[in-house]
């Protein structure tokens, strides 16, 4: 699929009120907004929800309130590298060595374990 009209169908989604539990109902760590949603499950994007879910276990990750991840492809070669800030302050980087996911960079926030795209906010 075209990168445009991906970006074009994700900023459709703003103003997120609905969320639900990524893997499993009642006991999940992270809840995902539609957005969120649209890129697990139409873009193949499982591999970067699980890594930021993985990236909460960290204890003292997973106490940030507000966190910016930004997912994105690394211009020698085809691995991608996702950042996780406190603001604006670089807390952890974490280099994955194969995604096909569609985009070349995506910015997502984590809000109190509630997991959505910027224009959703």
């Amino acid at each position: 699929m075209d990168t445009k009209i991906i970006a074009k169908r994700l900023r459709r989604f703003n103003h997120s009120s609905m969320y639900i539990p990524h893997l499993y109902p009642g006991k999940s760590p992270l809840f995902i907004s539609e957005g969120i949603k649209y890129i697990r499950d139409s873009l193949d994007g499982f591999c970067l929800i699980d890594t930021i879910l993985c990236l909460q276990y960290d204890r003292v990750i997973g106490k940030i309130f507000f966190q910016k991840l930004i997912f994105k492809q690394q211009p020698h070669d085809l691995s991608w590298i996702l950042q996780c800030y406190d603001n604006e302050k670089l807390i952890v980087s974490k280099k994955i060595e194969f995604s096909n996911f569609p985009l070349p960079k995506i910015e997502i926030w984590l809000i109190n374990k509630n997991l959505l795209l910027q224009n959703e906010f």
